[in-house]
């Protein structure tokens, strides 16, 4: 008994040090507490009993059931202490009036809680704030100076602003909540959560700002460099402006959702494919540099903000539109393309894909380049050194195709451009153009009948022309036109798989009104008719006529008649034969001639010498 007595007396002398006391704020005196003479916290007279707070005490200032007018000012001047909680809270009515100024102070918290009124903790270099727990609700909060606070939690709530000034830093170790306004102008101090972050609250933040673990920020403001390392969720169609952004773990991941906006003054030091742009989003970047394929983008769009450089795109994303002020260099699959600065180009050097690319300048598809526009295409000019697919048309003052180049109209579509070729063109049945110059060495393929050329349809001598599929006495023209030049190129028509014509059957080539009484149209333009895409057909004739109406057919007969068509095998070949039998009687009679030249010299050569 006596032994358990000595232990128990031991034992509360060792732990009387942390023996937690209740310390309150006598409120009987706040009149005194001025602007001019404020009360000082590290004074006893100003606490309940004159009992001034000692390690890890629980101190209480309230002030919310005080109905003084007046401004009330305290000061925690030299405050040197480890407390175990410090909560002090103003009237709710009038949160102005509480006034707190916590300077040079080394002051140690567990729970650190201010509520309706105004703080301002200052300090001199190497002055040190550790606030444990900081909560601040509808408090009007200045940070200032040369300190340095840290905090286990954060939080910071209501719509009264917290400012951060001078050259502060500030680490919070645990999650952290900003709901208030936060401006932070400092720019030479540190800001850092090593905890999840919530900011639902406007902000500016001047400092340069570190994130360890996740942050959502569901509000609009500006940051100016920002280092992460998980995830940054920009949502709730917010609006965040941030000067430069870079990710410190390869595994971290920018999200921009929910109709939401991130604006980056620079290009981030790594690579883009950390962003993923989502539910009509968008990022908007300076133009310059690689873009790579972002981590994942749906029905988001990316924004270039201006014309300065080029900005190479290496994305594959079908969802992904892009807009840009300057010039791009584009390879990949991506939803929209729109370019809208002055003379801004567009240049394509590998396969890309489109559903609608709209260019102020020129789209260049390089040698190695190849465009497949789903929907609509719309530029100042187009140069093809490629190939260019179109499913759904394109409005262009040019589309030049260079030589082994391809150009290819699909899908109803309507090319409002002039087009001139001198690769190969291939048009599907119901596309429109609006005119087409095929020069020499050029090819255009016809893949079905029904195609329309509404101003001009010139062939240069040289070019080649190919109708695939083309039907016996159909009234669907293969081409209507409206002007016609043909110089001494060829056309090559292939019949549709099991045509077999008959006397007077036709084909119907083309349709137009420039072609009015033009009988001769066609005298300089081979017209071959194939049963498939390597034999020629042979059992028919046909000759090439044109009527009143602007129609150009081929049509068919048995007598072999003199006519004006041309292709027609057999003559070629009778032809042929003529002058063969011809050379060969020439060469007959020269022969028969030195035959009898030679035995006359004989003749002579034995008269001679028998005389």
């Amino acid at each position: 008994m006596k032994y358990n007595y000595i232990f128990l007396t031991v034992f509360l002398l060792l732990n009387f040090n942390n023996i937690i006391a209740q310390i309150v704020f006598n409120n009987n005196i706040i009149n005194t507490c001025t602007n001019d003479n404020p009360c000082d916290l590290s004074s006893k007279e100003v606490w309940t009993n004159n009992q001034v707070p000692l390690t890890n005490d629980d101190v209480v200032i309230d002030f919310s059931s005080v109905e003084s007018t007046s401004n009330i000012y305290l000061v925690a001047q030299n405050f040197h202490i480890s407390l175990n909680s410090f909560n002090i809270t103003g009237p709710s009515s009038s949160p102005s009036i509480t006034n707190l100024l916590i300077n040079n102070s080394n002051l140690t918290v567990s729970v650190f809680t201010m509520s309706n009124l105004n703080v301002t903790i200052d300090g001199t270099k190497g002055i040190v704030y550790n606030l444990g727990n900081f909560k601040s609700y509808n408090t009007n909060l200045l940070v200032q100076g040369n300190g340095y606070i840290n905090v286990t939690q954060t939080e910071i709530l209501g719509e009264i602003p917290a400012n951060f000034i001078g050259n502060v830093s500030f680490v919070s170790n645990g999650p952290a909540s900003l709901q208030a306004p936060m401006n932070w102008s400092s720019q030479i101090g540190l800001l850092e959560f090593n905890g999840a972050v919530e900011i639902t609250g406007p902000f500016n933040i001047a400092s340069p700002i570190a994130f360890y673990q996740w942050v959502e920020i569901s509000s609009n403001g500006t940051m100016n460099q920002v280092f992460f390392s998980d995830y940054f969720t920009i949502e709730g169609g917010s609006s965040v402006h941030i000067d430069q952004i870079d990710s410190l773990l390869s595994g971290s991941l920018v999200n921009v959702i929910e109709q939401s906006s991130l604006y980056l003054a620079t290009q981030p030091f790594s690579p883009l494919n950390f962003f993923t742009i989502e539910d009509r989003s968008t990022l908007y970047l300076p133009s310059g540099g690689l873009i790579n394929d972002l981590f994942r983008t749906g029905n988001g769009t990316l924004v270039i903000t201006d014309s300065k450089k080029v900005t190479t795109f290496y994305l594959y994303q079908p969802y992904l539109s892009v807009t840009s002020l300057g010039s791009l260099e584009l390879i990949g699959n991506l939803d929209t393309v729109t370019v809208t600065g002055q003379n801004s180009n567009v240049t394509l050097e590998n396969v890309s894909n489109v559903n609608s690319i709209s260019v102020n300048g020129l789209i260049f598809i390089d040698i190695a380049g190849s465009l497949t526009v789903s929907q609509q295409a719309l530029a100042k000019n187009v140069l093809v050194s490629g190939s260019l697919t179109l499913y759904g048309g394109i409005s262009s003052n040019r589309l030049d195709v260079t030589i082994f180049s391809s150009l290819i109209i699909s899908n109803n579509s309507y090319v409002d451009s002039s087009v001139n070729s001198y690769g190969r063109t291939t048009i599907d049945s119901g596309c429109k153009i609006k005119s087409i110059v095929q020069k020499a060495g050029s090819t255009l393929a016809i893949t079905s009948p029904g195609i329309s050329i509404l101003d001009g349809f010139t062939m240069v001598n040289g070019s080649y022309t190919t109708i695939q599929n083309a039907s016996i006495n159909n009234n669907e023209p293969i081409i209507k036109v409206n002007q016609f030049n043909l110089n001494n190129t060829q056309f090559d028509i292939q019949l549709i798989q099991g045509s077999n014509p008959a006397d007077n059957d036709t084909i119907l080539i083309v349709q137009s009104s420039d072609l009015a009484n033009s009988n001769n149209i066609f005298e300089q333009t081979s017209i071959i008719i194939r049963i498939n895409s390597q034999t020629r057909y042979t059992a028919l004739n046909y000759k090439i006529e044109s009527d009143s109406n602007g129609n150009v057919r081929a049509i068919f007969y048995k007598e072999k008649k003199p006519t004006n068509y041309t292709g027609v095998i057999i003559g070629t070949i009778f032809g042929g034969a003529v002058l063969i039998a011809i050379v060969v009687t020439i060469l007959c009679c020269v022969s028969k001639r030195k035959k009898s030249h030679h035995h006359y010299h004989q003749h002579e050569r034995k008269s001679l010498i028998h005389n």
